[in-house]
């Protein structure tokens, strides 16, 4: 059974301006360095919970601080390109996945095309 996608970071306008608000004050160099120092921090998190630790509460913090920083990565590299560039290279990558879990002649004959599949 697929997981539920509750689109995981939608913002709005105004936390779209509270995050270029954060690059205009700190800057373009200190929230790129923060990005990298939450995504090591999740990473931290993540071992912690591998050796057997129960964190939930600590990986969910360090996964809204890594998406809060990315985002802000995001907006400052955007003039140099477009949401559409970046919105082609995150379908390009999904496909990629996709064809990953589910080869496509997989696909095809689970839908009934193709070579009759074990289930049959």
């Amino acid at each position: 059974m697929p997981r539920a996608n509750k689109g995981f970071i939608r913002l709005d306008y105004d936390q779209m301006c509270i995050l270029g608000g954060a690059v205009d004050v700190w800057g373009e160099d200190a929230q790129s360095r923060m990005a990298i120092e939450e995504m090591a921090e999740l990473t931290k998190e993540l071992c912690k919970h591998y050796r057997g630790e129960v964190n939930q509460a600590s990986i969910i913090d360090e996964c809204a601080d890594v998406m809060i920083t990315v985002a802000q990565v995001a907006c400052i590299y955007a003039p140099s390109f477009s949401p559409e560039q970046l919105n082609e290279a995150i379908e390009i990558k999904m496909a990629r996945l996709k064809d990953r879990l589910h080869p496509p002649d997989v696909i095809e004959i689970k839908r009934g095309k193709g070579r009759p599949s074990v289930e049959d």
